[in-house]
């Protein structure tokens, strides 16, 4: 029988893992609608529509989004280390964290170092989130000038205020587009 200070102590831990798994679900699926981020020249021609995309897209892993986002742009090397690092963790937590060697939750020291980890990681995911958010906007964004600018209908998606500075902090940290190319 678990004493209740160790099941208090496992439902917390429990229930930072399920954060952080919620917010991991928010960040795939910004990051799988962001069709400004890893958006190579391979994809545009695979797929005849943006629901192809997309949906293509939807079914990636997300380290086959950041390999083609990595192929789409040169990140600023700091941005390219969070999202390296970033993957490295998420990849950790998603597949395993609990049996890696010394994060047992059931043990009351490794479920201390367990828990530390948790709240990193879920502290990197909501900057990660908020990048991808970002990212998302800045295609949503975008898709609504270039309807614009091609005199396609379409009805424009609400604008929230804080979505622009989301957007510039999106743009800032992308470098140079190494496939510059016209959509």
């Amino acid at each position: 029988m678990t004493h209740p200070v160790q099941r208090k102590e496992m439902e917390e831990v429990f229930a930072l893992m399920g954060v952080a798994l919620a917010t991991l679900h928010e960040i795939e699926r910004d990051f799988a609608n962001s069709v400004l981020v890893g958006l190579t020249n391979r994809q545009r021609k695979k797929h005849d529509t943006v629901q192809d995309l997309l949906e293509a897209r939807s079914k990636m892993t997300f380290g086959q989004l950041v390999g083609h986002m990595k192929e789409q742009w040169t990140l600023k090397p700091e941005v390219e280390f969070f999202i390296d690092t970033f993957l490295k963790e998420r990849n950790a937590f998603i597949h395993g964290l609990t049996t890696l060697d010394g994060y047992n939750p059931r043990h009351k020291r490794q479920r201390a170092r367990l828990r530390k980890r948790v709240e990193t990681f879920i502290e990197m995911s909501l900057l990660a989130r908020r990048i991808f958010r970002a990212a998302n906007y800045a295609s949503i964004d975008f898709a609504q000038w270039w309807l614009t600018q091609h005199g396609v209908e379409h009805e424009p998606l609400p604008r929230v205020e804080s979505i622009e500075d989301d957007i510039d902090s999106f743009l800032e940290m992308l470098g140079d587009q190494r496939e510059p190319e016209q959509l």
